[in-house]
This record gives structure tokens, C-alpha cells and sequence, in this order.
């Protein structure tokens, strides 16, 4: 499974966009989260939008403060993952990734860095 975005430096108040190649369906689902540099994880899996043995995703991005962002994209695949992704409630990312695991086994993942720049 391979992880491409199409930038990895994005202005604020555009779109981050991507694609996910070589996913099998027949392993279980997809999921995709965001996680910040505070490392909060924002559930981005709504924006998938499937494709023959992958994915693709456009999500706008809106800082909340004047400074850059550095992020984490992940890209997951396990048993319901979306449905799994989307309960998740935990504000602790080290909680956050502790029931994560504990709730649906991850199966493959992949993952790059974005910047969202002021």
C-alpha cells in the first residue's frame, strides 16, 4: 500500500489531496486519519472516495491559528476500520492509539508528513 499526496506543503485554506494505491479490499477496510503536532488525531475517512484497488481524498484545511502545522497523514487498513475510526473519542493520542489498537487489529498502514503552512 503506497501513500502519495499531491503536495506536501499546503497553503492554508486549500485542499490536501492524495491517493492511496494498492489496496485490496478483500483485506478488510480503509481508513485515513490526520494527526497534529500536538498529536490529536482528526478522522479523515468520510473523504475517501474509492477507486479500483485504492483510494483518493481532497480535504480542506483551515488552521485555527497563525502558525504552521505540521502533520502525520496515516493510511490503515483493518476489519470496519472507518466505523471504528469514526467512534473514536479520546483526546489523549496516546489513549487515542492504545483503544485503536485494542478495538480493530491494523492490519497494514502507511503514512507521510504534511506541513500546512499560515
Amino acid at each position: 500500500m503506497h501513500l502519495e499526496m499531491q503536495r506536501t506543503v499546503v497553503p492554508n485554506g486549500s485542499n490536501m489531496a492524495g491517493r492511496i494505491s494498492g489496496y485490496e479490499p478483500s483485506t478488510g477496510g480503509l481508513g485515513l486519519i490526520f494527526v497534529n503536532s500536538k498529536g490529536e488525531a482528526v478522522n479523515l475517512s468520510p473523504y475517501l472516495q474509492m477507486e479500483d484497488r485504492g483510494a483518493g481524498f481532497v480535504v480542506p484545511l483551515t488552521l485555527k491559528t497563525s502558525t504552521e502545522e505540521t502533520g502525520l497523514i496515516i493510511a490503515m487498513v483493518g476489519p470496519d476500520i472507518a466505523k471504528t475510526l469514526a467512534e473514536r473519542r479520546e483526546k489523549d493520542p496516546e489513549d487515542y492509539f492504545e483503544k485503536l489498537m485494542q478495538d480493530v487489529p491494523v492490519l497494514r498502514a502507511t503514512a507521510t508528513t504534511v506541513k500546512v503552512v499560515p
